[in-house]
């Protein structure tokens, strides 16, 4: 709780005029909690290694919380003048039925807009933020997304698109097994996005170009003896840059829904390809040579996805397909083929109950050692809601789920409870709610 009120208290400092003028302050969040059980009590959870998600139905094994708070303060007498709006988030996790722990300050950052005619509709803005995420919901997996320290500007009218901009920075001490180092080295990442383009009637398409670059410098370290710390000495780290491009085309107003496709593809410090802006320390530790900097910049990675959600009074589906390819052998080993498809039917059977069911399929196959192998997950499940709807929350749900993957993936699916196992069950209840 003191941690708390210190974020309370950090949120009204950023906003001097916080105890004067028209203000308009509220709330938004997450959360999901919930227990289950598998053969022997503990419950499991199935995601195929190498796969970016899983599918999440009846498939979660631990608790998340997400709490932010606003306060978008107008500057003169309408709302539709000048205004500043000042936001942040709490996120907080748990493993297991015992304890929610606080994770971070996800976000905290100010947004000022209407401060100019010449910019009409922009925003400008500056801080820690979750930026333009964009997901296949039935397995969580973010395709695209900044997320870090930065500022910008966003929602530019340049007449056949609205322009936004986004400059983010994060610092990592890069992780080598035989030095500990002091001193950090900087990642940027640059991120340009078209957005809001017509095609068609009820379609719309986002361009995104993203430019990135490892600042290389040199560090002082010690190293690492097995019986302590030796002499002192200094490690330099190679520069790198990569880039980054995609289109995103979403079609509404089909069927009560909607369809979602991208198509993108990144490479060298931007190979994660939208999914993650920023390397970890352990791949910055790589770069101690120029020659493993040229390695990381010809790493790769394309990606294709597609998102349908079908909607009416007395049912819903979404789908979900995804295929990706990374290739990033040279710097660390990683070349793999990552297929996944998932469907959710959900039938109202009354204005407060719903049955659902989610089929999901994951293969993947590694090129670099040969292990080519799938994972199938099947959930049934039945949920109270105050009314019909796909998206709405909150819910309280029973689940089932059973889960079968190869022999390949034997004592990597399951953790402990199904070590020696190529199949699993799970059953549980959860609720789930956003606002």
């Amino acid at each position: 709780m003191k941690k708390l009120g210190y974020f309370c208290l950090l949120l009204v400092s950023l906003n001097p005029s916080a105890f004067s003028g028209e203000h308009d302050i509220g709330s938004h969040g997450y959360f999901r909690l919930g227990t289950g059980t598998s053969v022997d009590g503990e419950q499991a959870c199935y995601k195929a290694p190498g796969a970016g998600a899983k599918y999440r139905l009846g498939n979660e094994c631990d608790s998340w919380v997400e709490v932010a708070g606003y306060d978008t303060y107008h500057l003169g007498d309408s709302k539709d003048g000048a205004y500043i709006h000042t936001e942040g988030m709490l996120t907080f996790s748990g493993t297991d039925e015992q304890s929610i722990e606080f994770n971070e300050v996800s976000q905290l950052y100010v947004e000022l807009g209407h401060f100019s005619n010449a910019l009409g509709e922009a925003k400008v803005w500056a801080g820690r933020r979750w930026y333009e995420r964009h997901d296949i919901h039935i397995n969580d997996y973010f395709f695209l997304q900044m997320i870090g320290e930065g500022g910008g500007i966003r929602d530019l009218d340049l007449g056949f698109a609205d322009f936004a901009y986004a400059y983010m920075q994060t610092e990592e001490t890069p992780a080598i097994s035989a030095v500990e180092l002091t001193g950090k080295v900087a990642h940027r990442s640059h991120d340009f996005r078209f957005y809001n383009i017509p095609t068609n009637q009820g379609g719309s398409l986002l361009a995104f170009l993203n430019y990135s670059n490892i600042v290389g410098r040199q560090l002082n370290g010690t190293e690492r003896l097995d019986d302590g710390l030796g002499d002192t000495t200094s490690v330099n780290i190679a520069s790198a840059d990569g880039w980054a491009l995609g289109l995103v085309h979403k079609q509404e107003e089909l069927f009560g829904g909607y369809n979602k496709l991208s198509m993108i593809y990144g490479e060298g410090t931007a190979r994660n390809a939208g999914a993650w802006a920023f390397e970890k320390a352990d791949a910055i530790g790589k770069l101690t040579t120029s020659e493993q900097a040229s390695k990381l910049e010809k790493a790769y990675t394309f990606r294709i996805t597609n998102q349908t959600l079908i909607e009416n009074q007395n049912w819903a589906m979404m789908t979900g397909l995804l295929y990706e390819k990374k290739d990033h052998v040279e710097f660390d080993g990683i070349d793999q083929t990552w297929l996944s498809f998932g469907v959710r039917p959900a039938w109202f059977l009354t204005k407060h109950f719903r049955m659902l069911g989610e089929f999901g399929y994951d293969r993947v196959k590694n090129h670099a050692t040969g292990m080519d192998g799938s994972l199938r997950k099947f959930t049934l499940a039945g949920e109270l809601a105050k009314k019909r709807g796909f998206w709405e929350r909150p819910v309280i749900r029973a689940y089932a789920t059973y889960a079968q993957w190869s022999e390949e993936f034997r004592g990597q699916i399951g953790g402990e409870t199904y070590a020696d196992d190529t199949s699993g069950w799970s059953a549980g209840i959860q609720i789930e709610s956003w606002w």
